[in-house]
């Protein structure tokens, strides 16, 4: 099952892509990937590390903000409440859990 994280992502790598007119072997080779990478990540069914996302955005002329869904989007997993009491502390801090709804 494709994480709608990833597959949302990979969605935008490939629509700024097309504009850009590059192939995925030309965008594989700009960031030192294969082809068959870029074709899974634009799948969505390859995981991105972020210093792979990182230099995809470069080599895209893009900033990386414009490859990343919407927070309201629904690609966000909700976060279980099985959280440590010390997460829970931070999350408190940080303002709440983006996994849950605002009260």
């Amino acid at each position: 099952m494709r994480n709608p994280l990833y597959t949302a992502v990979g969605e935008a790598i490939r629509r700024k892509r097309e504009a850009r007119a590059l192939s995925q072997a030309a965008l594989a080779k700009r960031v030192n990937l294969s082809r068959t990478s870029i074709t899974n990540i634009e799948s969505g069914t390859q995981a991105l590390p972020l210093h792979n996302f990182l230099a995809i955005a470069e080599a895209l002329s893009a900033e990386p903000a414009e490859l990343l869904p919407n927070a309201r989007e629904e690609t966000r997993r909700p976060v279980k409440s099985s959280n440590s009491p010390w997460f829970e502390e931070l999350l408190g801090k940080l303002g709440g859990d983006p996994g849950r709804d605002s009260q």
